[in-house]
This record gives C-alpha cells, sequence and structure tokens, in this order.
C-alpha cells in the first residue's frame, strides 16, 4: 500500500488511447461505492453520503461511448445523460484545449451541502468536503496502482458545468482527468507543456476595497455553505451503461 501511495503524482501529458472497461469500472467503483455487505468506499459524516459523481467520456476512443454519465454507488452503473452536444461546451468549461488533450475521462463530484448541513449547520460543509477529498484520494490511488495518468483539475466554469450536468449552481466541488499517461516527458517537462495563461482580457481587474467593521460582517449561517464543487476524471470496474434521464434533486 505504502508503495502505491509513493507512486501516486500529477500527469499532465496523456496518450490517446483506451482504457479497459474493468479499469473504468473499478476506477468507478474506488472512487464512491456500495459495497453488497453496505459497506461504502469512503467514510461519510453522519452516513448522509451527499456526494454524485458524474463521468464525462472525452472521446470516441473509450469503451463507453462519448457523453456524459451519472454514477449510481449503490447499483452500480453508469446512466447516460447526454451526449449531442459535448463537444459544444466543454472547451468552454474548461477554457483551454490543452487541459483536454488526450483525455479518457473527466471525473466530476458534485456535493448537496444542505443534506448535512441540515444535520450539523456549519459543521456540515466541512464534513463534505473531507468526504468529497476522500472519494478522490481513493480515485487517484487506484490510477497509480494501475499506472493511470490522472491530474486534479479546478480551472472549470463551475456555473457552466453545473448548467450542464443539470446540477445547481454551486453543485460541482473538483474534478479529476483520468487517461493513459504519456512516460516519454518527464514531469517537469509535462508540467511546462500542459501550464495554460489565461489571455489578458479574461484577468480580473484589480479592484480597490476597504476593510468592513468587525461589527458589519453578517453571521456565517448554514446558508452560507451551499456552495461546494468537485469534478475528476476516473475509471470503474464492471460498469453496466444504461441510458436513462437522471438529474439531480
Amino acid at each position: 500500500m505504502l508503495q502505491t501511495i509513493r507512486k501516486r503524482r500529477s500527469t499532465r501529458q496523456f496518450v490517446a488511447a483506451p482504457i479497459p472497461l474493468e479499469q473504468l469500472s473499478g476506477l468507478l467503483n474506488a472512487t464512491y461505492s456500495q459495497g453488497s455487505d453496505g459497506h461504502w468506499s469512503v467514510a461519510s459524516g453522519g452516513g448522509l453520503y451527499p456526494l454524485d459523481v458524474y463521468l464525462i467520456v472525452a472521446n470516441d476512443l473509450q469503451p463507453v461511448p462519448q457523453g456524459v454519465y451519472r454514477w449510481s454507488p449503490e447499483q452500480n452503473e453508469l446512466s447516460g445523460l447526454t451526449a449531442d452536444t459535448l463537444e459544444l461546451w466543454i472547451e468552454k468549461v474548461f477554457n483551454a484545449k490543452t487541459i483536454l488533450e488526450n483525455a479518457a475521462f473527466i471525473l466530476c463530484v458534485a456535493a448537496n451541502l444542505e443534506l448535512s448541513v441540515a444535520k450539523y449547520a456549519n459543521l456540515g460543509y466541512r464534513l463534505t468536503v473531507l468526504e468529497a477529498g476522500h472519494a478522490i484520494q481513493n480515485a487517484s490511488l487506484f490510477c497509480a496502482e494501475m499506472n493511470l495518468g490522472a491530474v486534479e483539475c479546478c480551472s472549470f466554469d463551475d456555473k457552466e458545468l453545473a448548467r450542464q450536468l443539470g446540477l445547481p449552481p454551486s453543485a460541482v466541488v473538483q474534478l479529476l482527468e483520468v487517461a493513459v499517461e504519456d512516460f516519454r516527458y518527464p514531469l517537469e517537462e509535462q508540467h511546462r507543456a500542459r501550464l495554460v495563461v489565461p489571455a489578458p482580457e479574461l484577468l480580473p481587474r484589480p479592484r480597490l476595497c476597504r476593510v468592513a467593521p468587525k461589527s458589519s460582517i453578517p453571521p456565517v449561517g448554514p446558508t452560507a455553505f451551499r456552495r461546494l464543487r468537485l469534478s475528476v476524471v476516473v475509471s470503474s470496474k464492471s460498469v453496466r451503461v444504461r441510458p436513462r434521464a437522471v438529474r439531480w434533486a
């Protein structure tokens, strides 16, 4: 196990190649799933399990058709959401072709913060973020064990991605890209090649601001933590693909 942990690294150069269905299924099961004995792959505060996992199949080389899917951790199934408009919005969401180049899958983790906040108030936000981190770490370790390339991505259009997935604007927490790693490039070159600098017109303008008096700052309540975003690239174990429209409540 320690060797697998030490093998984990961020990969930024991928090869356009298929990932076997068994590895895709294993990745999804490792990320977020419930076994036949009722045991989950991650811990969850209060046993609420407020996360939803979405899989974006980014190219047509994979054993699963290109499109967007929702992962059912209880049934170990993928349900198809949409595929027709994927190429029209995916580059807009990530704002860079280099981030998506040769990526096989993008694993998106979304969270229903209201579920945890209703029970734990402000602490529910922290518990949900911890659970999402556990899920992503499981995915990263699985990729390391299977010699798959993976990199977390936090530079994306949160609202647009949530809209395309049929989620509330603040539901998506984090992303993980998964693909076959290109071992021809050392890590230093990978980092330089994948570094994306936004255009000057996209950079926010500096603003002058003043510090408000402490007495004027409103108290933090449960509604302040309804925003959480998570997306990740992933593979699974024995996936059954079933085309069925699913919406996140």
